[in-house]
This record gives structure tokens, C-alpha cells and sequence, in this order.
């Protein structure tokens, strides 16, 4: 017995080794969509978020691991240190984590985005007791100042579902990424015609590195950073386009 458990112990100390010389675990949440993620059961098959993970770990001579997992879990798997980065996030999502951040690197606009027949929305107040698609586990913190308990959310379980429920005219008014729509009405859904839309929040994500994981915050940061300089981010962002 006592030996079964010196060797059980010995690989997980292995195990913990190999990842800390060799990979890198990224963090990707299951409810984004192309172009930032594709998935395929439990793998991650294509986005700009797989091929920036890989192109972080070679810089550091290391290998990427990508780890699924829902928008409520992101938060304590990068506190505890069981995911090493994500990347596309905001400080705000993070929370409490200790995170290090690389430069700004994705842009990207949140829109409310109206069925062909919706009336134009002059603000966000308009929507006030509208149903509204939104995505479960997405915090919408502009329209949850504006709205208050006027906001009438309508989840979906990721983006793609939300777009398509509102090109199915289950509802009138969704909330869509910028770079989803673009994405998707230029490869699945052709033939939707989008109508009015209004821009609740500007943004540009980021890298975010925990404290708390096996490989080094600061050498995942640099790395992140120095993609952005040699013009490596904006060739992923153009495979996209």
C-alpha cells in the first residue's frame, strides 16, 4: 500500500513538472463563438483564441492546453491557479483573481443588434421591459445601470444560439459581439438580414495571467506583449476577417 501510494505521489509530481516546463493551460470559455472559438466535444478546434495560445506558449518554448469551461467558473479556475491564461477578457471578469495583463490586443464593440423590423432604438432605455437575447452567465453591466430591474434578459447558452434565435424572430432585440456578427453572417447565417443596432460598450480584451499557475505570469506576459509589437496578433486577427 505504501508503496502504490509513493508512486501515486511521484506522478503527480511528475505530472506537475512536465506542465511546468512544457505547457501552458489556457482557460476558454464554452459559451464563445467564432471567430473567437470553435469546440468540438471537449477540444477546442479552431479561433483566434486557440491560435493565440499556441502562439503564446512557443514563444516560451512551450506547448498550449486548453481548458473548457463555463463563464461562472473562469474566475476562481484562474484564482487557484488550474488554468495558467485566458485570453478575450477584461479585468472586470476576473475578479477576485490576481492577474497580470498583456497590452490591450482584441478589439471589439457590444451591440444591441434589432431584427429587420425592429424599430430603431434611440438609447438603451428604450429597451426597458423589452425581452432582450442574451447569453447565460454574461454580466451586461451598461444595460444593467441603465435599465435596472427593467432589464428583461432572454439567455441563450452562447452567442451563435442568441443570433440565430434572433434571426428566427424569437425576439426583437439580441446582444451581439461585433466580431460574431461579422463572422457569422459572413459564413452561416448569409441570408440574415440584420436591421437597427445600438453600441453599449467599446472595448479592447486582453491576456490575463495567473499569479497563482504553474508557469510564470511575468514570461506569459512578455510573451503577449512582444506578439502585439512583431505584428503576430494582427495576422490572427486577419484570418478571421
Amino acid at each position: 500500500m505504501l508503496r502504490h501510494l509513493l508512486s501515486a505521489s511521484l506522478l503527480l509530481c511528475a505530472a506537475a513538472i512536465a506542465r511546468a516546463n512544457g505547457e501552458v493551460v489556457f482557460a476558454i470559455v464554452d459559451s464563445n463563438a467564432m471567430p473567437l472559438a470553435a469546440f468540438e466535444g471537449e477540444h477546442v478546434t479552431s479561433g483566434i483564441m486557440k491560435d493565440l495560445g499556441h502562439a503564446i506558449a512557443r514563444r516560451t518554448g512551450r506547448t498550449a492546453r486548453f481548458l473548457i469551461l463555463p463563464r461562472n467558473r473562469l474566475a476562481s479556475a484562474m484564482a487557484d491557479g488550474q488554468a495558467d491564461g485566458t485570453c478575450y477578457t477584461l479585468p472586470a471578469w476576473l475578479e477576485p483573481a490576481q492577474v497580470r495583463w498583456s497590452r490591450p490586443l482584441i478589439p471589439n464593440r457590444d451591440l444591441v443588434l434589432g431584427r429587420a423590423d425592429a424599430p430603431v432604438l434611440p438609447s438603451a432605455a428604450d429597451l426597458a421591459d423589452e425581452p432582450i437575447g442574451t447569453v447565460l452567465g454574461y454580466r451586461y453591466p451598461e444595460l444593467e445601470s441603465t435599465l435596472g430591474t427593467r432589464f428583461r434578459r432572454d439567455d441563450a447558452p452562447d452567442m451563435i444560439s442568441n443570433l440565430r434565435k434572433l434571426a428566427a424572430g424569437r425576439v426583437r432585440y439580441a446582444i451581439v459581439d461585433q466580431l460574431t456578427l461579422l463572422y457569422e453572417t459572413r459564413t452561416t447565417l448569409r441570408d440574415f438580414k440584420p436591421g437597427p443596432s445600438l453600441t453599449v460598450a467599446s472595448f479592447v480584451a486582453a491576456c490575463g495571467f495567473s499569479t497563482k499557475g504553474k508557469v510564470p505570469a511575468e514570461d506569459l506576459q512578455r510573451s503577449a506583449d512582444a506578439l502585439l509589437l512583431d505584428g503576430t496578433i494582427d495576422a490572427i486577427l486577419a484570418r478571421y476577417r
